[in-house]
């Protein structure tokens, strides 16, 4: 899938800009148009979508992380088709692994960051250790 990002709001470009970015990107085959905004009260995405007439057509994502009060019900009805919300985990991994680092720092020894984070069986099942242990026993 191929997902265009419009960037004419963040750049200041305005509106009608931003439609014909989107209307180039959709002719290109863009499979959705991810249109981004700094403005948190929506007032320009909101107005990009009255405006844009490729919207019936080509699906629309939004990314939140400037407007993260809006729940994905509320953005499905201004008529977003996706949500990606990458960096709230990536966010979250970071404060973890500093959090983690910390304790270390202090503690001086693994085991005081033990209960807090994943074990290491899991990570083994997240990456599914036992089935490429048993593809290369079998010669697969």
């Amino acid at each position: 899938m191929l997902v265009a990002r419009v960037e004419a709001l963040i750049a200041g470009h305005g509106v009608a800009a931003a439609c014909e970015r989107a209307d180039a990107y959709a002719e290109a085959g863009a499979d959705a148009i991810l249109i981004h905004s700094k403005d948190k009260s929506l007032r320009e995405i909101t107005e990009f979508m009255d405006t844009w007439q490729g919207r019936g057509t080509t699906p629309l994502v939004a990314v939140p992380t400037l407007f993260p009060d809006y729940t994905d019900t509320e953005l499905h009805a201004k008529g977003f088709q996706m949500i990606i919300l990458a960096n709230h985990p990536m966010r979250a991994a970071v404060q973890a692994m500093e959090q983690t680092l910390e304790t270390l720092r202090t503690e001086r020894k693994a085991a005081a960051v033990d209960p807090h984070i994943a074990a290491v069986d899991h990570i083994f099942e997240l990456v599914r250790t036992k089935e490429a242990i048993a593809h290369e026993e079998t010669g697969g």
